[in-house]
């Protein structure tokens, strides 16, 4: 999966959990709704890196 497909997963994922973890209620476009969507795709585009990175640089995982 491309890093853009991940980067938009995860501002879709963070726009349907931050309302129901009472971070934030995005809605429309204004900065809350694209902050949220912004941290959301970071944090799953770190996750993926964290665990594609071995893979793509020929590293064996030890398990």
């Amino acid at each position: 999966m491309p890093g853009s497909s991940v980067g938009i997963l995860g501002a879709i994922v963070a726009g349907f959990l931050a309302p129901r973890l009472g971070i934030a209620h995005p809605s429309g476009i204004n900065f809350e709704t694209i902050a949220v969507a912004t941290l959301g795709a970071v944090l799953v585009l770190v996750i993926w890196h964290l665990i594609a990175a071995p893979r793509r640089w020929g590293v064996r995982s030890r398990y």
